[in-house]
């Protein structure tokens, strides 16, 4: 038995017998308990029953039961939910008992059988006290004959159906939301008019105390229901579908979602830890909400200031005899900012001459040159860093020996090198700061003279407001109560605007050039005439190709050929550029010899150009260069060639750190003209911030040095506007009947039509509800977006339950309505119109559809009392008055006092002379003339007050009554901002103040 109340989830009792405590329950699935060997399901009976009917007549009741056994056979909800539970496969678990909702649970009444729905709201109307005359009337609007037909056929699937519900339900976490149905007192209602069958049916004098017991039991479920965690689960949610909306489901999807971020790094995440709040415009919501009324004992609290009190010691001063000194307090900001971007490029080349030449040798080839080399040459060159065009023009003849020309020709070609190396040096220097001045200076001025003075210490105290509090009674009405969320920040943008907090700062921030890096040939141009820069440098062309023609003529062959001819050209590399390509084109007329095969050898370093005339050795017409730079020699040999003439070319690229010394060059003034306009914009962005915090301060001080009267004002009148927002469904978007221009002088008019329609609406919503006598409590910061919890903490306003408003991340709102509108609002509720739009609306002052205006301005002043009939006598000093001309507490009938009558005025408001006193005891008054039928309100009765009568003797003057007092008044302390010097003389005041001038 301990293993079944474990499985139910049952506290086993202490002392009781542990059958006591299921049969203290009705369980869901009884059937589903394992039975014993050789049993039935007919065996498997609520405990329950057998503890109220005893073991017969619960067994004849459970005959037939088959509630874990659905008619076709396949596994029932339970065996499908335990076996998913048992594995912990939580989206399996989801899965059956969304589908088993979705398709065949009970949604809503209207999905039962009609005397189940009967059965339903039987016992929703009798509650847990069930009533002998209500259900004999439901026995005779269905007979036993009938009930005994439905519970042959359809009682027991139908008692299934509504148990599977239940565990359903209870396995998605939704039966605790769910309001359109309470599953588990239909549950009771089935087994009730069970029992309700079996007991009529045996004797007329049937006893109800079986049923009252079974109304009080609880509902029970398998414990295991509650069991499944999703983040327990080893699976993960794929394509499963929930369409029921289960907070289990919803569960189970983040934490797949989360465990699906932690396989990423956190920094892969970005924004993740951002929270900002989201401020885009977006579409209001047509939909409504559907706030329902009900009827209470309307009760206000009402505080009435009694004193300041000096609290916790703030500030201690103290002051030596002998000394004078002054303290002076000023406040200030400021911050400053200022960016400033330098950019310097340096680019130096070297040059390095080698020659590894043997000197011998050198001054061999000397000696040649000067006796048998006769060169005539003239080298030109012209460059623009603009343009890169280039162009060299050389002539040169030779008159040397085969042998000493060729080995002159290689050794140059070789071993002379001329090789440059640049050096480009880049600094950045950036500097970022701001200056912003806001200077609010509030200069404070404490003079401490104790000069011919003994010590002094001055003691200054927080002070606390204390008020006196006493709940009100209003008599029955009927309210409406809701949660608002975030009540102040309506009244927050309104203000915000009011002091022109809500303007951005216009002016666009300057755009930060590209990196120097990112500055293009094609693109510079646009760059700098976006920001009117003049006379920019051009960029230097990335190549250039330098152009050489070489040519000879050499007359007739010699012996048949003739020869080898060497010559050499120069070709110049620009300043800033390497030779990377060397190409080339000839035309030529070979010897007619066949000794040896024509060729033309065009060489610098240790590649060459060739061309042939033997068709088995190709033409070589380009080759690569690796990077040279100078003076390049080009040594041109040709073999058995006649004439040639040949156009050499060299293309030249541009070394990358010239490149990069333009894109600085770009760069630097373009982030000379970027600082202009930053310097500008953070001009114009710390005044613009100035001016707000300027606007903001004014907007703090306008709330800060307020009365408290006109922030309850203002805390009434936004959940007013959000009340009647909530039950009307208008977000007053509609109101638009005085328009701003109107021909012909544009001045602000009415359109009739419209103003007498928005008239009706308003005059409802302002007079249907008592918004005078709306309690309101605020609920915390936290229950707000948390984008918002950094700005509601700072709040301060000095005025402590103001702070509460304007940081409520919620409030709970009471509104009564208008005594005699009860019948309107209950039509409001369930159409969504106002009555009685159209005609004429009734004017006299006792129809309770109409409130005067008199009444109107009574209740905006918070006076609530009512007139009463007759006047009253007073006498200074006396707690006693007389009421004259008042039948109000005399019984006709019996002739003598009704007790009723004067207990609803005990304890009740009673105002003489604009003072409000408290009524202790009513009783008739001696010499009162008798009751007369004919002649009412002749009377006279004697009210005690609560204390003396404090104006001067009187007589006939009119009085009024208004709420009860209920329960005792208790002390309200608020803590305040306010600090008080204590000193021997002065006090802190309470209320009421004496009278000035001791009148």
């Amino acid at each position: 038995m301990s293993d079944l109340l474990r499985f139910y989830g049952v506290r086993p009792p202490l002392k009781a017998p542990i059958e006591q405590a299921l049969t203290g329950g009705i369980l869901t699935h009884p059937t589903s308990l394992v039975p014993a060997a050789g049993t039935s399901n007919g065996d498997f009976i609520q405990p329950c029953l057998v503890a109220i009917l005893g073991d017969p007549m619960a067994r004849e009741i459970a005959a037939g039961a088959v509630l874990s056994n659905p008619p076709t056979g396949a596994p029932s909800l339970y065996a499908s939910l335990r076996s998913a539970q048992i594995v912990n496969d939580v989206d399996a678990f989801i899965r059956v008992a969304s589908d088993f909702y979705r398709s065949d649970g009970i949604h809503t009444i209207d999905d039962v059988s009609p005397v189940a729905q009967a059965a339903y709201f039987l016992f929703e109307r009798m509650g847990t006290a069930p009533r002998r005359a209500q259900m004999q009337r439901f026995l005779e609007l269905h007979p036993l004959s009938e009930l005994a037909t439905y519970f042959k056929r359809e009682f027991w699937p139908e008692v299934r159906r509504v148990s599977d519900t239940i565990l359903a339900l209870e396995s998605l976490r939704l039966h605790g939301g769910e309001a359109r149905l309470a599953h588990s007192l239909l549950l009771k209602a089935l087994y009730g008019i069970r029992i309700l069958h079996s007991l009529a049916g045996r004797r007329d004098d049937w006893n109800i105390a079986p049923i009252e017991r079974l109304l009080n039991m609880r509902v029970l479920v398998p414990g295991w229901a509650w069991l499944p965690d999703p983040c327990q689960k080893t699976t993960t949610v794929s394509d499963m579908e929930d369409t029921s909306g289960s907070p289990l489901a919803l569960q189970a999807k983040r934490v797949d979602a989360h465990r699906a971020i932690l396989e990423h790094t956190p920094s892969a995440e970005p924004g993740g830890c951002d929270c900002d709040c989201d401020d885009s415009c977006v579409p209001q919501d047509p939909c409504c909400a559907h706030p329902t009324s009900l009827m209470t004992d309307l009760m206000v609290v009402r505080q009435t200031l009694h004193c300041y009190e000096p609290n916790e010691i703030a500030y201690i001063e103290n002051a030596m005899a002998g000394e004078r000194r002054t303290r002076t307090h000023e406040t200030s900001l400021r911050v400053e900012q200022k960016q400033e971007t330098e950019t310097t490029a340096t680019v130096s080349e070297e040059r390095d001459h080698q020659v590894s030449e043997k000197v011998d040798l050198h001054s061999e080839i000397a000696k040649t040159v000067d006796q048998d080399l006769s060169m005539q040459a003239g080298v030109t060159a012209n460059y623009s860093w603009g343009t890169g065009s280039v162009a060299a023009t050389a002539n040169a003849s030779y008159a040397v020996s085969k042998s000493s020309s060729e080995q002159s020709a290689r050794n140059y070609a070789r071993d002379v090198v001329d090789r440059s190396v640049s050096k480009l040096e880049r600094t950045v220097r950036e500097l970022v700061s701001q200056r912003v001045v806001s200077k609010s200076s509030e200069v404070n001025e404490h003079v401490f003279d104790r000069v011919d003075k003994p010590h002094s210490v001055g003691i200054y105290h927080w002070v606390n407001k204390n008020s006196t509090a006493q709940v009100m009674g209003y008599g029955r009405r009927m309210v409406y109560q809701f949660v608002l969320p975030e009540p102040a920040e309506g009244y927050k943008a309104l203000l915000a605007r009011a002091f022109g907090m809500n303007e951005t700062f216009a002016l666009p921030a300057p755009t930060m050039p590209l990196a120097a890096g990112d500055i293009t040939a094609a693109t510079y141009l646009a760059l700098v005439a976006a920001v009117g820069i003049e006379n920019a440098p051009v960029p230097p062309d990335l190549t250039v190709t330098v152009t050489q023609p070489v040519g000879g003529d050499y007359g007739q062959p010699h012996h048949g050929f003739t020869g080898m001819r060497t010559q050499s050209v120069m070709i110049s590399v620009p300043d800033g550029y390497e030779a990377t390509t060397f190409s080339g084109e000839a035309s030529e007329s070979w010897n007619g010899g066949n000794t040896n095969l024509p060729s033309i050898t065009a060489q610098i370093g240790g590649d060459a150009l060739q061309w042939n005339k033997d068709p088995g050795n190709p033409n070589r017409t380009q080759s690569t260069l690796p990077d040279l730079t100078g003076q390049l020699q080009v040594v041109v040999q040709t073999y058995n060639v006649t004439s040639f003439n040949a156009q050499l070319s060299v293309v030249c690229t541009l070394k990358p750190e010239i490149f990069q010394a333009w894109q600085s060059t770009i760069h630097g003034l373009l982030m000379k003209d970027y600082q202009k306009q930053l310097d500008a914009y953070n001009a114009s962005k710390a005044a613009f911030d100035a001016d707000i915090a300027s606007r903001r301060q004014s907007m703090e001080d306008s709330i800060r040095q307020r009365n408290p009267f006109f922030n309850r004002e203002t805390e009434r009148t936004a959940l007013t506007q959000a009340g009647i927002t909530m039950l009307s469904c208008q977000h007053f978007d509609e109101f638009n009947a005085m328009k701003r221009r109107v021909k012909p002088c544009g001045l602000p008019q009415m359109d009739l039509p419209d103003a007498e329609e928005e008239g009706k609406i308003i005059r409802f919503w302002q007079q249907a509800l008592d918004w005078d006598l709306m309690t309101y409590l605020f609920y915390p910061y936290f229950w707000s977006p948390k984008c918002s919890w950094d700005e509601k903490i700072v709040i301060d306003t000095g005025d402590a339950l103001f702070d509460k408003f304007m940081q409520a991340g919620a409030v709970r709102v009471e509104i009564p309505v208008m005594p005699g509108f009860e019948d309107d609002m209950l039509y409001w509720e369930n159409t969504g119109q106002i009555w009685g739009q159209a005609g004429t609306p009734p004017m006299s002052d006792s129809d309770t559809h109409w409130i005067s205006m008199v009444e109107e301005i009574k209740h905006q002043q918070d006076c609530y009392q009512t007139d009463r009939e007759g006047t009253v006598d007073v006498t200074a000093a006396s707690g006693d008055v007389t009421i004259k001309g008042s039948d109000r507490y005399w019984d006709a009938g019996s002739s003598t006092v009704d007790l009723d009558a004067v207990g609803m005025d005990l304890d009740r408001e009673i105002v003489i002379d604009t003072v409000v006193y408290r009524i202790t005891d009513i009783s008739l008054a001696p010499g009162s003339p008798p009751f007369d039928p004919f002649h009412p309100g002749s009377m006279w009765w004697t009210v005690i007050l609560d204390r003396p009568y404090e104006g001067a003797a009187a007589m006939s003057l009119h009085y009024a009554v208004g709420a009860a007092f209920v329960g005792a008044p208790w002390s309200v302390t608020v803590p305040t901002n306010l600090i008080w010097l204590k000193n021997d003389t002065d006090c802190l005041p309470c209320f009421p103040l004496p009278t000035c001038g001791g009148g």
